[in-house]
């Protein structure tokens, strides 16, 4: 089933997605919604976004945030052929057997969130040194449930979950980022 765009006369007929479906677009396709991919795939700032540097993710988040930027941009089609494979990223950030668990868990947590939110999740270009400095709001969150649980904080991962998730259920999501936390060595005290 597809529709024509009726915000620009004469546009191509763009695919229709069902409500809450996750969306994955090739490269180059704009968000029918909120049209911010450009054609390289780098997603526009919006407000909310801030810069990676003063997010205060420590070393096993920034690299979970890697391996996830990763992974949403091969689903939707913005991988340039000199991508490296993701499980090897993965093996080369967190070592030989435990990039595998890291990736089942990257895998699990993303797919929790995709199915329950009606919005595409918003992550930055990994391949765009500009984007990949950046931490947008979606991957900002989703990275501090894991940060607020490695730090036994279960109340304000519970909230950035249910903002993540659009107010729907949370405890999948709790439960995926729960094994990932797990994953990496104990946090410094803060």
């Amino acid at each position: 089933m597809a529709r024509r765009n009726r915000h620009q006369p004469g546009a191509a007929i763009l695919p229709s997605f069902p409500r809450g479906a996750p969306h994955f677009h090739g490269a180059g396709m704009k968000d029918q919604r909120n049209s911010e991919t450009t054609q390289g795939g780098c997603v526009r700032p919006r407000r909310g976004d801030g810069a990676l540097q003063t997010s205060g993710l420590d070393s096993f988040e920034l690299a979970v945030l890697e391996v996830t930027r990763l992974m949403l941009a091969y689903a939707r089609g913005h991988r340039p052929r000199y991508a490296p494979d993701l499980s090897q990223v993965a093996r080369n950030l967190f070592g030989s057997d435990a990039g595998d668990m890291v990736l089942a868990g990257v895998t699990a947590m993303v797919q929790t969130v995709t199915l329950s939110r009606s919005e595409p999740l918003r992550h930055a270009n990994p391949f765009c040194v500009g984007c990949s400095s950046q931490l947008l709001l979606d991957e900002g969150r989703m990275m501090r449930v894991v940060h607020h649980l490695r730090r036994g904080r279960t109340g304000q991962a519970t909230l950035q979950a249910v903002m993540l998730c659009e107010a729907r259920p949370v405890a999948a999501l709790l439960a995926a980022a729960a094994e990932l936390a797990a994953l990496g060595p104990c946090p410094q005290a803060e």
